[in-house]
């Protein structure tokens, strides 16, 4: 097996004395049973050939793993999607919560392309940002093939303040602009089952409460890096375990939600050595 290892998303269950990591579209016929070093050599993989993953095992414990051992696990997690909806859903795994992952430029990335299709009942923008972001905006707006041919000329990138829009495409531009304004930042969520497993969740005004916190859109400030936070009771019945961090051009944070009885320490473990995990922190 070689190249640069993509991860598919992986099913992760705490079990006595580690986790189970099931690969739920089949491509390795058998769950994996791992530690939480396991977890760790997993974390690793993305992006990363063979030799750099035994290279940065050996950097952080002095062990060399064996290659077929990270060839046997490299079957389990092939094809994986990107490495925010893996680390995402072992959030939730792990904790036992529903977990969110922000993310947020730490400043206005240029926009390189604007790809406009007519949906109908408005316009579907998709914008490819710097660094290798993609954002999606639906608009209200709808206009012939033309004209949207049109407004793709008129935004060929790349650019970093939305140029002049052409004669009868300014609401167009004006929605694009918003988008631009305030819809950089991205949102991944995993775990909202988790939920069902707590008491408070035979009361549908907790569920319902927890539910519209979970789907809101983060444009609130967030969590410094470095930095953990507990925030207890500013929605009713509801508290929030919040773990910042630096990554790159981008600033985030890993979010777990739960009843205001829970298990803290867990998730602020989990919360922490995650972020870190995903800066590289912990593999250095």
């Amino acid at each position: 097996m070689e190249g640069r290892l993509r991860l598919r998303e992986p099913q992760i269950t705490p079990i006595e004395g580690g986790f189970l990591l099931t690969d739920p579209y089949g491509v390795y016929e058998r769950p994996v049973a791992l530690t939480e070093g396991g977890l760790f050599l997993v974390s690793l993989m993305d992006g990363r050939t063979l030799e750099e993953v035994q290279e940065e095992v050996f950097k952080a414990h002095g062990v060399l793993v064996p290659r077929k051992e990270l060839e046997d696990l490299a079957k389990a997690l092939e094809g994986a999607r990107e490495p925010e909806a893996f680390l995402v859903k072992m959030a939730a795994g792990l904790s036992g919560y529903p977990a969110l992952l922000r993310l947020r430029p730490r400043r206005t990335p240029r926009v390189l392309q604007v790809h406009l299709s007519p949906l109908p009942e408005g316009t579907l923008a998709v914008l490819v940002l710097e660094g290798g972001r993609v954002r999606e905006v639906r608009l209200s707006l709808s206009l012939p093939p033309e004209r949207l041919r049109q407004a793709e000329e008129a935004l060929s990138g790349p650019f970093a303040v939305l140029p002049p829009a052409p004669p009868g495409l300014e609401d167009l531009f004006a929605g694009l602009f918003r988008a631009l304004l305030g819809g950089l930042s991205l949102t991944y969520r995993e775990g909202l089952s988790e939920v069902l497993k707590e008491p408070e969740a035979q009361d549908p005004g907790f569920l319902e409460r927890l539910v519209r916190l979970y789907e809101r859109e983060g444009e609130d400030l967030l969590t410094p890096p470095g930095r953990v936070d507990v925030r207890v009771g500013e929605v009713e019945g509801l508290a929030q375990v919040q773990a910042g961090f630096q990554r790159g051009e981008w600033q985030g944070e890993i979010v777990l939600i739960g009843p205001l009885r829970m298990r803290y320490t867990q998730a602020l473990s989990v919360a922490y050595s995650l972020g870190e995990l995903y800066t590289g922190s912990r593999a250095g």
